[in-house]
């Protein structure tokens, strides 16, 4: 797209920061190709990645049930986060793949000013 100042305004390119937290059981490489997939699902849907930040084990405030596990409460979890750049109609739809992938407890994605 040209560089001109009614370009700018029309692009609807907006940060976002998505916090995600993945099951405490899995394996270093498994937490690695989840995250791959998630920056895959990113870069697909024409977006940047900009810094990541891997927190670790965390405790979590509540027990949580992981979709794919019936039963089996879920205490501590990998915490990441993610600053990327998406289109407006992108976001959603990034969080609406996200939600499916059994491995992640918990999501927030949200729109940064």
């Amino acid at each position: 797209m040209p560089s001109h100042p009614y370009f700018d305004i029309i692009s609807s390119m907006r940060n976002y920061e998505l916090t995600f937290v993945l099951s405490a059981n899995l394996p270093k490489e498994d937490q690695d190709k989840i995250l791959a997939k998630v920056k895959k699902l990113v870069t697909d849907a024409n977006g940047k990645i900009g810094e990541i930040k891997e927190w670790g084990k965390r405790e979590l405030a509540y027990p949580v049930l992981p979709a794919a596990r019936h039963g089996q409460r879920e205490k501590e979890g990998f915490f990441f986060t993610l600053f990327l750049e998406l289109e407006g109609n992108e976001a959603k739809l990034l969080e609406n793949k996200i939600k499916v992938e059994e491995d992640v407890l918990r999501h927030l994605l949200v729109r940064k000013e």
